[in-house]
């Protein structure tokens, strides 16, 4: 997702440990012009922009950071994130990290809770690291963007060094030896389709959209790769947008997309209503998740459910029209 950059601003501790350290300001989204008008009296400040998406408090021991899963919200969109709740010396004090900033992502790898923190980290190998992270200011978020020199020391054999693909699970091993391999789960993406369809008739008796084949092929094909290439993003690593994706199956006009990734520790069922909660929480009047499920023009959705051991990626792919 896109990013506002209109303020080039220095950190202190940051500054001192960041190879070409830019920062940003993200600007807040604004509702309408009603809700301008309405705010113009109260007293000035910075507007909300960091909600949290869990109460589960979990710790990143790489970091050495407790905190929750969380997104921020700007001008141009929603990003996921880690919110660091309490912190105590290691990694994330060393690059400049302090209690309530949003860690987004290392080498381009998107975080969304403490066990990709350690799972993303406990891959890289040592050296210089790309970091982005937001820090609350006074005048908004400061996007905080540039690298800082990382030694890996956890141990090769461990959990979080490892693929995602070699998580153990239900899921059947490849012959070729390559770990377990991801696979649809279609019932949850029928249960997807109709938790969508509850929301959209509960905020507003919108009408429901229907399950589409072509949509469903090409939400599936983004959540596997994703889980193959261990990426998280709805541009994958060959440039390609959910436009350009639906464009090359033949798809003409726009198409909405919603990720989410769910550790599943009950049901997988159970995780893609968790995951749409964390949507239909988003706030309302702004484009993200939300606006996406209750996009009064859409009429079709390809929803994908594709697990790997333990891991479930979601995809909802929306459209205005019937392909």
């Amino acid at each position: 997702m896109k990013i506002v950059r209109n303020l080039l601003v220095t950190g202190s501790i940051f500054s001192l440990l960041m190879a070409s350290a830019a920062t940003t300001l993200l600007t807040p989204s604004i509702a309408s012009s009603a809700t301008k008008k309405a705010k113009a009296k109260q007293p000035a400040g910075p507007r909300k922009q960091i909600f949290e998406a869990s109460h589960s408090i979990l710790h990143s021991d790489l970091l050495n950071a407790d905190g929750v899963a969380a997104y921020v919200v700007s001008t141009m969109g929603t990003n996921r994130g880690f919110l660091i709740k309490e912190l105590s010396g290691g990694l994330a004090n060393n690059i400049g990290m302090s209690e309530g900033d949003v860690v987004m992502s290392f080498d381009s790898h998107v975080v969304q809770d403490a066990r990709d923190v350690d799972r993303v980290l406990g891959r890289i190998p040592s050296g210089n690291v790309k970091v982005m992270f937001v820090h609350p200011g006074d005048a908004g978020l400061q996007l905080y963007n540039g690298s800082f020199r990382y030694t890996n020391v956890a141990p090769t054999t461990s959990t979080v060094a490892q693929s995602i693909g070699a998580h153990s699970g239900s899921s059947k091993s490849s012959s070729a030896g390559g770990g377990d391999q991801p696979s649809a789960v279609s019932s949850v993406e029928s249960y997807m389709v109709e938790l969508i369809n509850a929301d959209r008739r509960n905020n507003g008796g919108l009408k429901p959209i229907h399950a589409n084949s072509v949509l469903t092929s090409i939400a599936r094909a983004h959540a596997t790769d994703m889980l193959k290439r261990n990426f998280f993003a709805h541009v994958n690593p060959d440039g390609l947008s959910p436009q350009d994706r639906a464009r090359n199956a033949g798809i003409a006009g726009g198409v909405y997309e919603n990720i989410a990734m769910e550790t599943v520790s009950g049901s997988p069922a159970s995780s893609a209503a968790q995951a749409e909660r964390a949507f239909m929480s988003e706030p309302k009047n702004q484009e993200n998740h939300r606006s996406n499920i209750l996009g009064a023009n859409h009429v079709s959705v390809g929803c994908a459910a594709v697990m790997v051991g333990n891991k479930l990626m979601m995809v909802q792919d929306y459209s205005d029209r019937d392909p």
